[in-house]
């Protein structure tokens, strides 16, 4: 055997057999500018005027429930608290925004006061409709009547730095309360508002008249037509804009003028479906209505004893109204949930 075979070769360390240990990447926080929640503020600030007030309302309505010691808790959805302070803590124009908007809408004045102390050293400049909106204002008030209709439009007029040809549209449904069923904005003045709506009126064999109503009269409608809406929206679908636009509507509301006449259903007083002056068109409706009624006091009370009600009880006309929301809403309930 050779002399000194085999010496001076060293055996590889073992860690030098082994392949590196992998090191783990975390992808990068996106910038605050990136965020979802900003991309959507951004694109708002660009729109048409109201845009981001219009977003920021349906943030609050959607958010302050979570602040509702007595509402239930929904799993990850934040609070209205929790969104503030996440607003506070990323200094960029798109939440200096909405602050703006919130310091305006929120009816909680300490959460407000803490946003205008945070606004305070923000100097982003600003769309002239946020930094104002304080100044919007419902000049103008009139509604849509159809004959036969179970409802009306009232149409609102506002005015504001930065805002003009802007009508907020609410139909307030008089089955049931009356309640306010739906609410949106038109980026259209007032009387381009009726001109479009007159159209599809009349093409629907309609002619509405446009009967001019007081400010404080708006305000007292639409204020009952509200709190009734809250009584009932657990059981309502919601709209694409309603209830979204139910803060900016309070604030709004707020300014007009106290003192006026609400509707004669007010207080949660059903209205008589007869006194709205339902045409032939709506019989199909009311017969349905009418057969629901009976089906819901037969369920409850028994066949024989449904038979015996009369049309003018009360009962039969509480059964009534509250059928008639059903129907109105294309809802199915069973008589178990009922």
């Amino acid at each position: 055997m050779a002399k000194g075979k085999g010496k001076g070769r060293r055996t590889p360390h073992r860690s030098a057999t082994r392949g590196r240990a992998a090191v783990r990447r975390h992808p990068a926080a996106p910038a605050p500018e990136d965020l979802e929640l900003a991309r959507g503020l951004r694109e708002a600030m660009r729109g048409a005027p109201l845009s981001t007030a219009t977003l920021v309302s349906q943030m609050i309505e959607y958010t302050e429930a979570g602040d509702d010691e007595g509402a239930p808790p929904l799993a990850a959805a934040p609070t209205l608290a929790n969104l503030v302070e996440s607003l506070i803590g990323i200094p960029i124009a798109e939440t200096t925004a909405a602050l703006h908007v919130m310091a305006t809408l929120l009816t909680d004045e300490v959460m407000a006061a803490r946003i205008r102390r945070e606004l305070a050293g923000r100097k982003h400049p600003m769309p002239i409709d946020v930094a104002e909106l304080a100044s919007l204002r419902i000049t103008r008030a009139v509604t849509m009547t159809i004959p036969g209709d179970v409802g009306e439009d009232l149409m609102l007029e506002l005015t504001g730095p930065g805002v003009r040809d802007v009508t907020l549209m609410t139909y307030v449904d008089f089955r049931g309360g009356p309640f306010l069923k739906d609410a949106f904005l038109m980026p259209s003045s007032l009387e381009q508002a009726k001109a479009q709506m007159r159209e599809i009126a009349e093409r629907d064999g309609f002619a509405p008249d446009y009967p001019e109503v007081s400010l404080a009269d708006a305000r007292a409608r639409l204020e009952a037509a509200m709190a009734t809406y809250g009584s009932l929206e657990h059981m309502l679908e919601p709209q694409e804009m309603w209830p979204g636009l139910r803060p900016l509507l309070r604030f709004l509301l707020a300014h007009l003028p106290t003192g006026g006449y609400g509707y004669p259903g007010d207080a949660g007083i059903p209205m008589d479906l007869d006194d709205v002056g339902l045409d032939p068109l709506d019989e199909e409706f009311e017969e349905e209505v009418h057969d629901l009624a009976h089906a819901f006091l037969a369920a409850y009370l028994g066949s024989e004893e449904a038979e015996a009600i009369g049309d003018d009880d009360l009962i039969h006309d509480v059964a009534h109204e509250f059928a008639a929301i059903i129907v109105g809403e294309d809802e199915q309930y069973s008589w178990e949930t009922i």
